[in-house]
């Protein structure tokens, strides 16, 4: 950790919200302007009414929805951020940048709570769920450092964990594992406790991987590549060993760079860099709606918790964001489900809409996650289920990758 002060944080004249939709659109839009470079970070916090982007500009900005202005702008960077994101109380910053820099700022304030110095670009972080750690990723060694942010020091080095440049990594909800995807095509889980690599995903994709998220209670792990594909991967069950994962195609017409899936695991929203946004039914594995206005690659995307929003940052220096409330009656969407053969029904437990076949034969009442909640099933299990598996097909275990 080094002592250096390089908090700035000011408010900005040059930055705007403004509505760009037609009148009767079906999908409204706000568009989030004033960065002066790409934007290669968004994400929602403070229950949907803040938005937090980081950019090439150096800077990483805070958005007030409610009010329709930018609270701050923080220049705590001196080169391109190229992530952040915000802790789950929604009080403080970790950012990372070509800087060699991993900062840890307060929302309110702005002030550097402490700062890391990397010895290489560090290209992506995060925060555990309960804010105490932060995890970064550094290029060229591809190293994974794990910072303990109450005592300002790194606790842990995963060394060379890839072949090449990781394009994201998370901490898993409990903080025991993380994930992490790269450009040598594979994703990665490992287990802190036994310090080793649990599962290894490759093959399934056959080009960079570029991003991954989780369902709230990790169900479903999902993978967004350059092969123009997502990929849905059953984690709590391991049904992916046998029967692969689910693959969500067709609808990007260039390089997937990002994706997000709601807390529920009923839509996922994919961007890519055909300036496409996609929203996607996971489970029919279909296409549903297809967001076009970004002039350049759109480089990483998020969903409001309530489903709402859809969030999208682009290399043409805005973030837009699209409101998706009505698209149950978008005729096309309409026209896709008809397509699939498929109706929305309403589950009789947690009253949630959901996409059932209109031909189905049972009379089924519940969603895929009530259905899966009747017999749960313990992801520790499989994990530790795995880490017995020599080799299997797109699965190997790393035994020689040690925490140091």
């Amino acid at each position: 950790m080094t002592d250096e002060k390089i908090e700035i944080r000011e408010k900005s004249e040059s930055f705007d919200i403004a509505w760009v939709h037609e009148e009767l659109a079906q999908v409204q839009i706000r568009v989030l302007s004033g960065h002066k470079a790409g934007v290669n970070i968004c994400t929602f916090f403070n229950n949907d009414n803040s938005v937090l982007t980081a950019s090439d500009d150096h800077s990483v900005v805070i958005w007030d929805l409610n009010r329709g202005s930018v609270s701050s702008q923080l220049k705590v960077h001196q080169d391109i951020v190229s992530g952040a994101t915000v802790s789950g109380d929604n009080a403080r910053i970790l950012s990372c940048g070509w800087d060699k820099k991993v900062i840890h700022s307060d929302v309110e304030t702005g002030s550097v709570l402490c700062n890391f110095d990397a010895t290489h670009i560090v290209t992506c972080c995060s925060f555990s769920s309960d804010g105490k750690l932060a995890l970064a990723a550094t290029d060229y060694d591809n190293n994974v450092h794990i910072y303990d942010l109450t005592s300002g020091t790194e606790i842990h080095v995963l060394k060379a964990i890839h072949e090449k440049t990781i394009t994201s990594c998370r901490f898993t909800s409990n903080g025991e594992r993380i994930m992490t995807t790269s450009m040598d095509w594979k994703a990665k889980m490992y287990d802190l406790k036994s310090e080793k690599a649990t599962i290894t995903l490759k093959e399934y994709h056959t080009n960079v991987i570029s991003d991954c998220c989780f369902t709230e209670e990790e169900r479903r792990l999902a993978t967004s590549s350059w092969d123009r594909t997502i990929k849905i991967w059953d984690v709590s069950t391991g049904a992916f060993r046998t029967g692969g994962p689910v693959t969500l195609a067709k609808a990007h017409q260039g390089s997937v760079s990002s994706c997000a899936i709601s807390a529920d695991g009923q839509h996922l929203v994919s961007g890519g860099y055909d300036c496409a946004v996609v929203v996607w039914d996971v489970e029919n594995a279909i296409q549903r709606l297809l967001l076009r206005g970004h002039t350049d690659w759109v480089e990483d995307v998020a969903i409001s918790t309530n489903k709402r929003w859809i969030a999208s940052a682009s290399k043409d220096g805005t973030v837009r964001l699209w409101d998706i409330s009505q698209i149950d009656k978008i005729p096309f969407v309409q026209e896709k489900q008809e397509e699939a053969g498929l109706k929305v029904a309403n589950c009789t437990r947690c009253g949630k809409p959901f996409s059932k076949a209109t031909m189905e034969d049972r009379d089924e009442s519940l969603c895929v996650f009530c259905r899966l909640e009747q017999e749960p099933v313990d992801p520790s299990a499989f994990l530790d289920e795995v880490s017995d598996v020599d080799e299997d097909e797109g699965l190997e275990e790393d035994t020689d990758e040690q925490l140091q």
